[in-house]
């Protein structure tokens, strides 16, 4: 996902065959001659209710799991490793590219938990609300890009 000049997460709850709703959390990507690309980030299936808060939910939970990716980046060259010792190893891990996306995909959920950690705050006027997304979306205009697509 690289040379993107804008991102943006999409979501999208449907039901299932079993009559299990589905949240499908895609990020998207444009280049210079505003090319879109389209990957699938996580599909996680929502139990109960659908609700806005569900779905909110289950984006922080996505979320929070940066500390656990993070520490796979940190990690990868020990799991190839491993993984080559015990004669099951992953190519994606001697993969530049995979790599890349890999840590894209760190920094982008870790950008997500601060600002989610500032939205989250009790008491705050919407003005300042407002001025936190717009400050993400000029400070963090990611893998170089002039802004964030919201």
């Amino acid at each position: 996902m690289a040379g993107f000049e804008s991102f943006s997460i999409a979501l999208d709850e449907s039901t299932d065959l079993s009559d299990t709703a589905q949240l499908a959390i895609f990020i998207r990507g444009v280049d210079k001659e505003f090319t879109v690309t389209e990957e699938l980030l996580a599909l996680q299936p929502l139990k109960g209710t659908t609700t806005g808060e569900d779905i909110f939910n289950e984006v922080q939970k996505m979320a929070k799991q940066r500390k656990m990716l993070k520490r796979f980046y940190e990690l990868r060259n020990e799991i190839a490793d491993f993984m080559q010792i015990k004669n099951k190893p992953l190519s994606e891990l001697s993969d530049p590219k995979w790599i890349c996306d890999l840590a894209f995909l760190v920094d982008l959920t870790g950008y997500l938990n601060d600002l989610n950690l500032k939205l989250q705050k009790q008491g705050q006027l919407e003005n300042y609300l407002y001025s936190y997304l717009k400050a993400f979306q000029k400070t963090k205009p990611l893998a170089g890009g002039t802004d964030a697509v919201w």
